[in-house]
């Protein structure tokens, strides 16, 4: 499975993505420090199992040792 995250606003704010699986409380998260703009996609081979019921939201996050925050809504997703 391929995670990615793109900055799309030059707002002095960082992306990240987050991901767990479906019901649990651990979250992997993942700084996308590349900056703002479309092109500065940063992309992650997480090597999940396939056919796995996952969740994934987009934070944002200032600089790789950052708390990432003002987190958006778990959406659901799958690894098959």
């Amino acid at each position: 499975m391929v995670l990615t995250s793109e900055d799309h606003h030059a707002d002095g704010h960082g992306a990240a993505a987050q991901w767990r699986h479906t019901g649990s409380s651990t979250v992997d998260s993942y700084d996308n420090g590349t900056g703002a703009g479309a092109v500065n996609a940063t992309v992650w081979n997480l090597s999940l199992p396939e056919d796995r019921d996952i969740q994934i939201r987009a934070c944002l996050q200032d600089g790789s040792g950052g708390t990432p925050w003002d987190c958006g809504p778990w959406k659901d997703a799958s690894t098959g």
